[in-house]
């Protein structure tokens, strides 16, 4: 049997660096970039083995939520966004098995340690950042250290990982002195309350499992790290500090419930999912209380809900329960693998390629004898290798496509992806291209899916500019009835029934104007029931006052005035 090149096991660690540098693989181009060179590191392993071990009660979980993803596909909102969904679950199976191949007892531990080096390197740079300023528009958010992540929460949990994974190995107590106190001093700048609330948990799990051994040491780390943390925001004066000290009461924990009920208001509406992207692209017409606009939900279990439905959500819960209870797996990265996941609850962590590749190094076996593994033989490596192949020039167009649409050449995008409906977003918000190219593009969004909210409200102005009211009310009142917690939708409409009247009263059409009056004096009351329906008493961010505005009220009295002048004929 042919053994696997010698240079690519070193090559992959030095992928496995780089990868968290990549904005933790959040974007698509980054992450459908990774997978390609892993399909090409998967086709020299085959063609070096004549059998492979893989653990196939891992894998088939890699496997079920990929399919799921793909029949999404089918009845999702917006099928072709769904489509780059299903390639993102799909490369979580990929790098699952590359590093099945691969790995051995021992090279697990190279990975893990390349891991906590990268953790080291990110959090060192954002040190640096902080104290400098150099390079703080892309590492800091709002003054907290977000890292190549650009994400302080899920940035901090991964640190939180990296730390514990250092304490639960047996370095010298310099190497743990030194790689723990950078760490740690990363985990306090994000200033992510959840993060800092599991390291405590974290590391009483540590203690229990290394039975107090060293304890004094880590102490000794956490205390030089918080000290040194406190003497950086100090010399820098960040006073986004005080959030760390906000209870259960913060606005922002009850706008995080907030989400959840809307979404799970959401999922009962659509018990199967509604495809990638899909919630973001319907959550205006489930809003209450407030009008927000997130990508993901702040909770991996609802997200998955509302991704792949029911069958998606017994299943993650299953791979949950399947890797904290197999006893195959080492106690310690079972444990990190659950309090990973207990972070995910109320983030979006797992939106995070890198997150997903961490747990599988994580709870990836190295033992062939688990009676998980099953050998396949490698006997028709022709059929293989073409599949393998086909999938990597996927991976390659969507590389290529989605690097187009980052770099802000969506209509290229479009071109090569026709179903690619952030791009043609991103080409409707761009005023560099001409009325009517952008007027086709909220059209074919309306055709794609009619929950899209700008589509209409572009059509709506573009009615409005032209003058045609009766078109731009109907699409004035789409824009309510999809987006309802946004006041200026109202004020858009209102906006057009006073142009209407004016424009009947200039056409002797008096009867029809006092109809359009009718509705103008039926916001305040259409704002009365919109407020008994999707107002909350929560402290919540972006909390709507069902109140008639500077606006409504000009555009009411001015309907009024013109009353008054058309009883007056």
């Amino acid at each position: 049997m042919k053994s696997e090149r010698p240079i690519l096991k070193p090559l992959l660690l030095v992928f496995v660096f780089i990868m968290p540098f990549l904005q933790g693989l959040y974007f698509y181009f980054e992450l459908f970039a990774v997978i390609s060179i892993l399909i090409v590191c998967l086709l020299i392993l085959l063609k070096t083995k004549e059998t492979i071990q893989l653990n196939m009660g891992q894998l088939a979980f890699y496997v079920l939520f990929a399919l799921l993803s793909l029949i999404s596909v089918l009845y999702a909102v917006d099928p072709g966004m769904a489509m780059l969904g299903a390639l993102k679950i799909f490369s979580y199976g990929i790098f699952f098995i590359v590093i099945q191949i691969v790995v051995d007892k021992t090279y697990k531990k190279h990975l893990l340690m390349t891991m906590i080096l990268s953790g080291v390197t990110m959090a060192l740079i954002g040190m640096f950042s902080f104290l400098t300023d150099i390079g703080s528009d892309y590492l800091i958010q709002g003054n907290r250290l977000g890292g190549f992540f650009q994400y302080a929460n899920t940035f901090g949990v991964f640190l939180l990982v990296c730390l514990l994974l250092l304490f639960m190995g047996s370095y010298r107590f310099r190497l743990t002195l030194l790689l723990g106190t950078i760490l740690t001093i990363g985990i306090v700048l994000t200033m992510s309350r959840g993060t800092i609330i599991l390291l405590f948990i974290g590391m009483i799990g540590v203690l229990v499992i290394r039975k107090a051994a060293g304890w004094y040491q880590q102490l000794v780390v956490l205390l030089l790290g918080i000290i040194v943390s406190v003497v950086i925001i100090q010399a820098v004066e960040v006073t986004t500090i005080t959030r760390l000290a906000v209870g259960t009461s913060a606005s922002e924990l009850h706008t995080r419930l907030l989400y959840y009920k809307d979404g799970l208001e959401m999922f009962l509406k659509h018990p199967f999912g509604t495809g990638h992207m899909g919630y973001f692209y319907i959550q205006k017409a489930f809003q209450t209380g407030a009008n927000y606009s997130v990508k993901y939900i702040h909770s991996n279990l609802i997200q998955v809900l509302l991704d792949i439905g029911f069958l998606g959500g017994i299943t993650f819960l299953s791979y949950i329960l399947y890797q904290i209870t197999d006893k195959g797996i080492d106690h310690r990265y079972r444990f990190l693998f659950l309090l990973t996941m207990v972070h995910g609850l109320i983030d979006f962590d797992l939106q995070f390629g890198v997150i997903w590749f961490l747990l599988i190094i994580l709870t990836i076996k190295t033992s062939p004898l688990d009676p998980a593994f099953k050998v396949i033989h490698l006997k028709r490596k022709r059929p293989i290798y073409m599949g393998i192949v086909v999938m990597g020039l996927l991976y390659i167009v969507a590389t290529f496509v989605t690097t187009l649409q980052y770099t802000n050449h969506s209509f290229t995008a479009v071109r090569m992806y026709p179903y690619y409906t952030e791009a043609k977003i991103s080409m409707l918000r761009d005023t560099e291209y001409d009325e009517t190219t952008r007027l086709n593009i909220a059209l074919e969004l309306q055709k794609v899916q009619a929950n899209f909210v700008e589509s209409f409200a572009y059509i709506r102005d573009y009615d409005y500019n032209n003058k045609d009211y009766e078109a731009a009310r109907k699409n004035a009142l789409i824009c309510m009835e999809k987006n309802p917690m946004n006041l200026h939708q109202v004020e858009a409409y209102s906006q057009v029934l006073v142009s209407m009247v004016e424009a009947y009263i200039e056409a002797d059409r008096y009867d029809e104007a006092i109809i359009i009056i009718g509705e103008i004096y039926g916001i305040p009351n259409y704002l009365e029931n919109l407020n008994a329906k999707k107002g909350t008493d929560l402290n919540i961010n972006h909390k709507v006052t069902f109140m008639m505005t500077r606006q409504l009220n000009q555009d009411y009295y001015t309907a009024v005035r013109l009353h008054e002048f058309i009883l007056s004929k």
